[in-house]
């Protein structure tokens, strides 16, 4: 009898802390970050893949969309991802691409990985703290593009190679864990190589655990020992195997090698700043597992050394690239959780060693109530168009008319005929929006891609429309034959070639202002 009214009542607090971060988490993203998820420069790009592809029923295998004299080689390594995109804005536009994005967050977050942080320390408090620490991490990547998904899938890899890892005792489980491990690796891997190119951290994460497995000294028993590192050995090897079951097979990987997006080129891949709030939480993160692992020689029992080291890693490679902060947020999660619960026992004074938590009597449940609130949160937004606590009087949905062009491709895309298109000389950041509304009439000539760019031809791009003359510019479009140039209004190079006679005024507004070339 008071065991059961134990439980009902861990059930209860289970439920009531996991509201409470759903409610805030989907408050918070909705109220501040829900008006910038569409800013994205290459959202355009990917909703003309995906629609490419709907349209073809094929994936491309040359560059589509651009300006170009030449068709040029193109792996589309995101391919199942821009489609997922492309069919929800068709079945509800801007409203419904934000919902999904929400939802996807509000299901990695406290549905997965608040369940795995509860399985393994007790305290529902600091499980709590630690999963909107991750949320945190994350939203510095709440955008319409498939790199989201990727945070899922990589919660999903982590938290079921962990799960296997902290099993100490699997002797009679070692086969049913073997077959459920590697059909949900091989599962995972499959989509995930279609969704986008990170699904290499994911091979990562499961190799090194497979790897520790053989030298950890730890456990107690050799034969675990030896079952545990067997299992994820066998999903290392799987996951491999996976990761050539799509369109593009091995040459998958050719994308992942030639590709320059591993350059400082974009903001994603530039140095955290530490002075931000999200360098401030990934320093502050680092401090307390790195203070409560050095007091508690105990609490070494409790976090394991490859989540150690999984927290090095990637802290390490958040400060020399931001776009490596959702992942150090989720690998993290936990033995922040496990850290917070030990200092906060000892400046609380409870009694027990405060490097052991209590352990949960039962598991934490309520993750398929997230997953049902998520999907009824899609299903608001698809019947009416909105999203609860959103301010339509000061933001939008869509992508903002001041940051790109969409007023000026309006008018340019309308004059030029359906079986026509015309090359538009612009700035990388509005490529994808010229792909998208310029609806194949108007075709940039560079975008964001780092696949189909060098560093060199994006630092040329920026000379060329901040610092070349204007004759340079129009040799530059009549030896290309680019009748457009959409450049920012009140700009220096707008200004210059405002004064050229080669050039002709074609349309302008606050954003921005589009001239064509005479000849042309």
């Amino acid at each position: 009898m008071i065991h059961s009214l134990f439980q009902r009542s861990h059930y209860l607090r289970t439920y009531l802390t996991r509201a409470i971060g759903f409610l805030g988490t989907l408050w918070l993203l909705v109220t501040q970050s829900v008006g910038q998820a569409t800013n994205d420069p290459g959202l355009g790009w990917h909703l003309a893949t995906g629609q490419w592809i709907a349209t073809h029923h094929d994936v491309p295998h040359t560059e589509p969309f651009l300006f170009l004299t030449s068709p040029q080689p193109w792996i589309a390594d995101q391919w199942l991802a821009d489609v997922i995109i492309y069919l929800v804005d068709y079945l509800g536009s801007f409203p419904l691409l934000c919902a999904a994005l929400t939802a996807l967050f509000l299901t990695i977050y406290w549905g997965t990985l608040f369940s795995f942080v509860t399985r393994h320390q007790g305290s529902l408090l600091t499980a709590m703290y630690s999963v909107l620490v991750a949320t945190k991490c994350a939203v510095i990547h709440f955008i319409v593009r498939p790199v989201p998904l990727s945070f899922l899938l990589f919660a999903l890899t982590f938290t079921a190679c962990i799960n296997v890892y902290r099993s100490k005792s699997v002797e009679t489980l070692a086969r049913q864990r073997l077959v459920k491990l590697s059909a949900k690796l091989l599962l995972i891997f499959i989509a995930w190589t279609s969704i986008h190119p990170s699904f290499v951290l994911g091979l990562c994460v499961v190799a090194t655990a497979a790897c520790s497995g053989f030298f950890e000294s730890d456990w107690k028993s050799s034969s675990s020992r030896k079952s545990i590192a067997h299992i994820l050995f066998m999903g290392c090897v799987f996951s491999s195997l996976a990761t050539i079951v799509n369109p593009y097979g091995i040459r998958i990987y050719d994308a992942l090698l030639s590709t320059s997006q591993w350059t400082d080129n974009t903001s994603e891949w530039q140095q955290i700043d530490v002075s931000q709030p999200e360098g401030v939480l990934l320093l502050c993160t680092l401090l307390t597992i790195a203070l409560a692992y050095a007091r508690y020689p105990k609490l070494r029992t409790r976090i394991s050394r490859l989540e150690i080291f999984f927290v090095v890693v990637f802290g390490a490679a958040s400060l020399f690239a931001v776009r490596m902060l959702p992942y150090f947020g989720i690998v993290a999660a936990l033995p922040l959780a496990i850290s917070w619960n030990a200092l906060g026992r000892e400046v609380l004074r409870q009694k027990g060693d405060a490097s052991t938590p209590v352990a949960l009597p039962c598991g934490a449940p309520g993750a398929g109530t997230i997953c049902t609130l998520s999907l009824a949160f899609v299903a608001y937004a698809y019947l009416t168009h909105s999203l609860p606590f959103f301010d339509t009087a000061h933001k939008r949905y869509e992508p903002s008319p001041r940051i790109f062009p969409t007023a000026a491709l309006s008018h340019l895309s309308n004059m030029v005929p359906a079986d026509d298109s015309r090359g538009v000389l612009s700035e990388s950041n509005w490529g994808g929006a010229i792909t998208w509304y310029g609806a194949g009439r108007l075709r940039a000539t560079i975008d964001d891609r780092d696949i189909l760019f060098t560093p060199q031809d994006y630092k040329d791009s920026v000379t060329l429309l901040t610092q070349a003359t204007s004759q340079t510019i129009y040799e530059h479009m009549a030896q290309r034959r680019i009748q457009y140039l959409l450049v920012r209004t009140g700009s220096p190079i707008a200004n210059r070639v405002a004064q050229d006679a080669h050039f002709h005024l074609m349309y302008q507004d606050e954003t921005a202002v589009a001239y064509s070339i005479e000849g042309l």
